[in-house]
């Protein structure tokens, strides 16, 4: 998440969130890979999560790792795609 968010800030992304996989809409509180496995990463910031059933998906930006509402009209203007 840091490298992420590091080059958010080097190429100018400050005011944007990012999606990055992982949610917990299934279960709340239990956070999932889009393919099911357990969610490695849990550094989220300050109070985060606290959106409740309302966020469910991890977002990204160059200050924060934070809950986010998941659909597209929600606060998402960037989504993170690793290949394999």
């Amino acid at each position: 998440m840091r490298a992420i968010q590091q080059h958010m800030h080097d190429v100018n992304l400050l005011n944007v969130i990012a999606w990055v996989d992982g949610t917990d809409a299934a279960n709340e509180g239990v956070w999932l890979t889009e393919g099911g496995d357990p969610l490695p990463y849990r550094g989220f910031t300050g109070r985060n999560p606290d959106g409740g059933e309302q966020e469910n998906c991890i977002g990204v930006n160059p200050r924060a790792v934070l809950d986010i509402v998941c659909t597209e009209s929600g606060l998402v203007s960037l989504s993170i795609c690793e290949l394999i």
